[in-house]
């Protein structure tokens, strides 16, 4: 099966309106983008449109002054930045890595399927089979995550007895015979959880975070400080920071000492060290939106009013605020947990998270552009199945893919090195990048013969009439993806990844096929 990537029209709007700096006939200014909103916008054009990866620096400079049509971009501007932000690398082993600087435990771990090993100071560790498995075979199950974390943007659902409180799932069916009955809600708050499992796994930690009074854990943890500590981290989108204050809640209330044994086998990095590869700020760039570093503003205050007026809030700041918060909720934990430890914890949260959880075999296993095992999660956020996507060997290694494996070379290896801090050096990688190398030039024409895209509006044809070639990515891994034509006609659901927008006011919005103009459909040719 071949996927092509082709680009509709579906607007009725006449685009052609806007242009020269007029728009409906009325003038207006155009405005200078900042890098940060170029470098978003050239990583978003990728994964909306995987073929303008291979495109030349000239046509890309094109196609981004043609999707943001009131920006004020000269094209050595638009060179000079993308150089800068290593955006347009083919050799990117002369950028900034924090792969040696990831602390790898000694600690191992087995059971009767697989077992992991260290392969050296490099890699790490990995996860080896002890049997052979065939394709499709389940190679291990993980029924739960370390530490259960719900999702920070349903929060607001959770506190007012719309979601549940541990799994974040809706209770639109949910009836108030069934809450009486199997006691369902809490009775102090208004907290309500889905199921009798999700109640008993949750339980004890609701009442040490939100009615620690109750028990008498005001020593170890103080619940209207934890309150704080949450709203900042729900203001500032700090996943992880979040994540890691249940992580430690959970390590005060676990008497086996388990959830801290765990936690101490993680690969473990700052995020002091994450972010000095950011280079966008994390709207539709490669640098995961879970570590909370995209651009803060606040508004300044004078005597308790607001002024209206908005300034940026550095990274650094948030970090500092949120420690203290985490040290208010926790009182105990400053005398363990220093400032730079707590970048640590979360750094590791970044690294070892799937999906927003930590599981402890899966956070072993190590990245293949095409890998020999694939992740099927069972129960939303929380079972996993690692299955064998092609045959496995005894003492072969099992890798995942951790990006998206539909995307091009240069987009995979820049979200490995951003997210993970290292430089991808598999075959598939080494394949693909060979082909650049065979193209000294970058800026020939007939580079465009590479990009994988079909347009279909009457822009297609290049500046001598002449229709552009088209070609496609071919990768094992395109067979892995579902029969799109047996799902619509099963009635399965499917998730479809639609890219965020930012508008002019800075709020996030998902593309949309009435609103904006383009839309990136998956075409099944055989």
């Amino acid at each position: 099966m071949t996927l092509t990537i082709k680009i509709g029209t579906l607007n009725d709007s006449d685009q052609s309106a806007v242009h020269n700096g007029t728009e409906n006939g009325s003038d207006f200014r155009k405005i200078t983008p900042t890098e940060e909103e170029i470098c978003d916008d050239v990583v978003l054009l990728w994964k909306e449109e995987p073929g303008t990866e291979d495109a030349t620096i000239q046509h890309l400079s094109d196609r981004i002054t043609e999707r943001n049509q009131s920006w004020k971009l000269s094209a050595s501007r638009f060179r000079k930045i993308l150089n800068e932000h290593h955006l347009y690398d083919t050799d990117l082993e002369t950028v900034s890595l924090y792969k040696d600087k990831i602390h790898f435990p000694k600690a191992l771990d087995s059971d009767a399927k697989v077992e992991v090993k260290f392969i050296d100071d490099e890699h790490g560790r990995g996860l080896f089979a002890k049997r052979d498995f065939s394709k499709g075979q389940i190679i291990l199950k993980e029924n739960k995550p370390i530490v259960y974390i719900p999702p920070l943007d349903k929060l607001f659902f959770i506190s007012n007895g719309k979601a549940c409180a541990r799994c974040g799932k809706a209770l639109y069916d949910l009836t108030q015979h069934k809450i009486m009955v199997h006691y369902l809600d809490c009775e102090v708050c208004k907290a309500i959880w889905c199921s009798e499992k999700c109640k008993k796994a949750h339980a004890s930690l609701h009442e040490l975070l939100y009615h620690s009074w109750r028990s008498n854990r005001i020593d170890i943890l103080h619940a209207g400080n934890w309150k704080r500590f949450v709203n900042y981290c729900e203001k500032y989108c700090f996943t992880a920071a979040f994540s890691v204050g249940l992580i430690y809640g959970s390590m005060l209330l676990d008497t086996t000492g388990e959830v801290k044994e765990q936690w101490q086998k993680l690969a473990s990095i700052s995020q002091r060290e994450r972010i000095k590869l950011r280079d966008a700020s994390g709207i539709g760039s490669t640098f995961s939106l879970l570590n909370g570093t995209t651009v803060h503003t606040e508004e300044e205050s004078d005597n308790g009013t607001k002024k209206g007026v908005e300034k940026n809030i550095d990274d650094e700041t948030v970090w500092e605020k949120c420690y203290e918060l985490f040290c208010g909720a926790f009182p105990k934990a400053s005398e363990e947990i220093d400032f730079e430890k707590f970048l640590t914890m979360i750094g590791t949260f970044n690294i070892n998270q799937y999906n927003g959880q930590v599981y402890h075999w899966i956070s072993f296993i190590n990245h293949d552009c095409e890998p020999n095992a694939y992740i099927e999660q069972v129960e939303e956020h929380e079972e996993l199945r690692l299955h064998a996507r092609k045959p496995i060997k005894k003492e072969e290694q099992i890798r995942i893919t951790y990006v998206n494996p539909l995307h091009g070379v240069r987009l995979r290896r820049r979200e490995l090195r951003v997210n993970w801090g290292f430089l991808c050096q598999c075959d598939r990688c080494r394949n693909e990048l060979s082909t650049f190398e065979r193209v000294p030039n970058l800026e020939k024409k007939n580079a465009d013969a590479n990009l994988g895209v079909e347009k279909i509006d009457s822009n297609d044809s290049s500046e001598d009439g002449s229709k552009k070639s088209t070609g496609n990515r071919k990768s094992s891994m395109r067979e892995a993806q579902p029969d799109l034509k047996e799902i619509l006609k099963n009635g399965k659901e499917f998730e479809l990844d639609i890219p965020e927008t930012v508008d002019t006011q800075g709020n996030v919005r998902k593309t949309s096929v009435r609103f904006d103009s383009n839309v990136s459909v998956a075409v099944d040719e055989r």
